[in-house]
């Protein structure tokens, strides 16, 4: 949502005056989003939202939009309703633009989305696919791969602007995805822009879904790509699995995936990263005249555009991942007999700052598993950071964990530090900002499942473990630089 186009009083109450919904006691306009313009209206019968459609939402597909949010409330979803004018019709004109009224929802947008709340809307959007399974409309996704070469060309010419091979990056990977790009999956109804600030909660509890503006007919697992890249990534850009598991396990437990879909995942994740990357950039660099709203940052899809290229199955997303087997055995979850996983980390860069890795081995009983990553621009500290959150971010139950470091850094933050951070709101006693205080509050929530003993071992002291984690980052680093300078 946003405000491109404004409306004076004297033009608004007329307009109004033509449904049934009161006088107009006051309206202000709404600054999230970026594609339609839209105003909280007070009247005396209660509160309403008032949408102007802009150059991205074609008229002739307006009544597709507010067909389907009816029909989604009498299945059960919590929508805007439209609210119908004194000649039965949804849609009218304000301003030189198509406009129409709709309902309130109580609620607020997360801007910091928890596990819980990713879970929530898991669920939400598999009830959305199921409700709209016997909607009688359809409308073409115009903003699928067909439509991003489109896009691309119209694009092309300033990308540097941006970022200097920016243009070069977005052709490669189009041309990737307009080759591979998979048919003959599910489809039906989506949101496809189902964005934190279209999804409303009071607490932890969901209690609406807006901004129907994109929503069209298309592969419904596309839908669940689409929100992982929304949903479920930090602000520095990692991938959080923790957040992301309890998306598609919630989603999968109210609409089961298909094997197919779920190899299919990471490349439609690909694909709706260069989506919103491509129209984020065209909104860049061509925001119209007087527009009240920024538009938002193309190069943070270019970041996790990124990751997707880097992940090799739908487990790298939480999909049925575990910490150490395929098929780990179902144990008990009573406290003294969680299961016991040893983990050893480390990370670090060349130099620091610059280029960094960070790996962690993770054993169970007689089976193993090695994860590792990087950045291209990090410290020594955030990647032993990272080492660990993503070592705890892997395991699905809660576990007794023994996790060795060399970084005293890591485990005494850990085990004293973040006490008193917490206790001073993240600030140090010298009331200063914690630094890395992102990881650290992700390291805090991936630590509270388990229980865990952190150990401390010196580093390039000859121990084989973390001898080997070591040789992993450097490996990991050198894979950085690889990709930097292909």
């Amino acid at each position: 949502m946003a405000v491109y186009t404004d409306v004076a009083a004297e033009d608004l109450a007329p307009f109004l005056a033509g449904y049934d919904i009161g006088e107009l006691l006051a309206y202000k306009g709404i600054a999230e989003g970026v594609e339609n313009s839209n105003f909280l209206v007070h009247t005396s019968r209660g509160y309403f939202i008032l949408t102007l459609y802009e150059r991205r939402v074609a008229e002739r597909d307006l009544p597709f939009f507010l067909a389907l949010m009816e029909h989604l409330a009498s299945r059960g979803i919590n929508c805007p309703q439209p609210v119908k004018n004194k000649s039965g019709q949804t849609l009218g004109r304000l301003a030189g633009r198509p406009a129409a009224i709709v309902t309130f929802l109580d609620g607020m947008w997360i801007r910091r989305p928890s596990v819980a709340h990713c879970a929530a809307l898991g669920e939400a959007l598999a009830r959305l696919h199921l409700a709209g399974a016997d909607f009688s409309m359809r409308r073409d996704n115009a903003l699928s791969v067909a439509g991003w070469r489109q896009l691309y060309e119209g694009c092309r010419e300033r990308a540097h602007e941006v970022r200097r091979d920016l243009a070069g990056i977005v052709a490669t990977e189009l041309d990737t995805l307009e080759r591979d790009w998979p048919h003959g999956l599910p489809q039906g109804v989506i949101h496809a822009d189902l964005f934190p600030d279209n999804v409303f909660f009071l607490g932890d509890r969901l209690s609406g879904l807006i901004d129907f503006y994109f929503a069209c007919t298309d592969t419904l697992v596309y839908d669940v790509a689409i929100c992982l890249n929304a949903w479920c990534f930090e602000p520095d850009h990692s991938y959080n699995v923790t957040k992301g598991r309890a998306l598609l396990a919630s989603y999968a437990k109210t609409r089961p995936l298909s094997p197919r879909e779920c190899e299919k995942l990471p490349l439609l994740a690909r694909g709706a990263a260069l989506r919103f990357l491509l129209t984020r950039l065209l909104d860049w660099l061509d925001v119209p005249p007087g527009a009240l709203v920024r538009p938002k940052d193309p190069l943070e899809y270019v970041r996790k555009l990124r990751f997707h290229q880097m992940v090799k199955s739908a487990r790298d997303y939480g999909l049925d991942a575990v910490s150490v087997s395929d098929q780990p055995p179902r144990l008990p979850l009573v406290r003294d007999q969680l299961p016991h996983v040893t983990i050893h980390t480390d990370g670090g860069c060349s130099p620091n700052p610059g280029p960094g890795g960070w790996a962690a081995i993770l054993t169970f009983r007689d089976r193993e598993a090695v994860l590792k990553g990087g950045e291209p621009y990090s410290t020594n500290n955030r990647m032993e950071l990272m080492a660990a959150i993503c070592a705890l971010e892997s395991l699905k139950l809660p576990c007794r964990v023994d996790l060795h470091t060399d970084s005293q850094y890591l485990r005494n933050g850990i085990m004293t530090w973040i006490t008193n951070w917490k206790r001073n709101g993240w600030l140090t006693a010298d009331k200063n900002p914690v630094k890395n205080v992102e990881l650290w509050r992700r390291l805090d929530a991936a630590v509270s499942p388990h229980q865990i003993r952190w150990h401390w071992v010196p580093g390039h002291s000859g121990h084989d473990m973390n001898e080997r984690a070591d040789a992993l980052v450097r490996q990991a680093i050198a894979d950085i630089r690889g990709r930097k300078n292909s």
